[in-house]
Parts: structure tokens; C-alpha cells; sequence
């Protein structure tokens, strides 16, 4: 993976981790999300499929077929979609990145909110 390689918008950050569970719809990737941030952060549809769109462009992520379980009728018009190693890959790399801006926060003596009582 380059080092030289720009931060990944949030949006991309957020579908990529989403996925970590395995194969999801675009709806339970939003709600994933919302759920994992307690409301912070909420996706419109368009930003969401916008970015979808890109990332399976790269294939960070690829269309799969709906998990069997799921085969009801009302599911099967869903797209769902899984991380690949790719994707894993670069979300290592990002979040590797990320993790050491808070390194160097915290060794330079900001208390991060989780780290304040």
C-alpha cells in the first residue's frame, strides 16, 4: 500500500468499516453506521450510493449475491455489497493513519474526550 496515498473521505472510512461484519444493503450500511455513531453521523441516500459507486469502482468493495436468509421478496431488489481484501487492505492503511495523528495528539498533552474523566 503507498504511503503517499490522500485521506480517505469519511464517507469511505465509515462504508469500509460498515462492511467489517460482512455483506450488507446500502440501508444497513447507513443504519450501521448511524448506529455505531449514536446519530453522529447520518448519510443521505445520495452521499451514501455516491460513494458506494466509487468504491466498487476501485474495488475496495464488490457487489455479492443477497445472503440466502434474506430471500423474501421485498430483499431481492437490494444491492448487497462486501469489503474485499483490497478494501481491508486500505482501511488497515487508513486507519493506521489516523491512529497515529491521535498518537502524536496525545504525546504532545491533548486529552482526547475519551481520555478525560
Amino acid at each position: 500500500m503507498a504511503t503517499d496515498r490522500k485521506p480517505l473521505p469519511p464517507a469511505a472510512v465509515e462504508i469500509l468499516l460498515s462492511l467489517l461484519d460482512g455483506p450488507a444493503h446500502g440501508y444497513g450500511i447507513k443504519h450501521v453506521i448511524e448506529e455505531r455513531t449514536e446519530g453522529r453521523t447520518r448519510m443521505r441516500a445520495a452521499t451514501l450510493y455516491e460513494a458506494l459507486h466509487r468504491l466498487d469502482q476501485r474495488r475496495w468493495i464488490e457487489e455479492v449475491d443477497p445472503p440466502s436468509d434474506t430471500d423474501d421478496g421485498a430483499t431481492s431488489r437490494w444491492r448487497f455489497y462486501r469489503l474485499t481484501d483490497t478494501g481491508r487492505q486500505v482501511l488497515r492503511h487508513e486507519l493506521a493513519r489516523m491512529d497515529a495523528i491521535v498518537r502524536h495528539a496525545r504525546n504532545r498533552g491533548l486529552a482526547l474526550s475519551r481520555d478525560t474523566p
